[in-house]
């Protein structure tokens, strides 16, 4: 009983991946219709929004976990690589919705070129995140099941409880 208490804020965290991407999946349909809409702006903003609003707020509570995880003394080199891994991925897909912003910002209908670049660079984006959640999936998540005690799981629970209901 106790030990499914443990890894509640964790299957919490890893489950929001399988939500994000049935988002992501209708998303990205979207984005594969923008070329042919004469006023795709809407579907542009709801994208942004996305990324934005949802993706950048679960990072922050993986940055809970990480903060745990990089404290801990026990971890061996191969496992601080993987939270290394995690760190420099959410570096480069924070890179890359900051360059779709801007993107977006210029984001014309009546230029196609525009249109274009905001398109690859969003495909980009979802295939990039597609394989950071597979890989936070595989590795991430079953170390910090492994490596966090259950007083850190709480912290990490309170933590994301508090900044959820600010």
């Amino acid at each position: 009983m106790e030990n499914k208490k443990e890894f509640d804020i964790i299957s919490l965290i890893q489950n929001e991946h399988s939500t994000y991407l049935e988002k992501h999946d209708i998303l990205k349909k979207i984005i594969f219709d923008l070329l042919d809409k004469d006023n795709p702006w809407e579907d542009v903003k709801e994208f942004l929004s996305f990324f934005n609003n949802v993706l950048l707020k679960h990072f922050e509570d993986e940055t809970a976990v990480i903060k745990l995880l990089l404290d801990n003394k026990d971890m061996t080199n191969e496992e601080a690589d993987i939270v290394n891994t995690v760190i420099q991925e959410h570096k480069t897909i924070v890179k890359c919705i900051n360059k779709l912003n801007e993107t977006g910002k210029i984001y014309t209908p009546l230029l196609r070129e525009i249109k274009e670049d905001f398109i690859a660079e969003a495909h980009d984006l979802i295939d990039i995140i597609t394989k950071h959640a597979n890989t936070e999936d595989a590795d991430f998540f079953p170390l910090a099941r492994k490596l966090l005690s259950k007083i850190e799981l709480d912290k990490i629970r309170k933590t994301i409880e508090e900044r959820r209901n600010s």
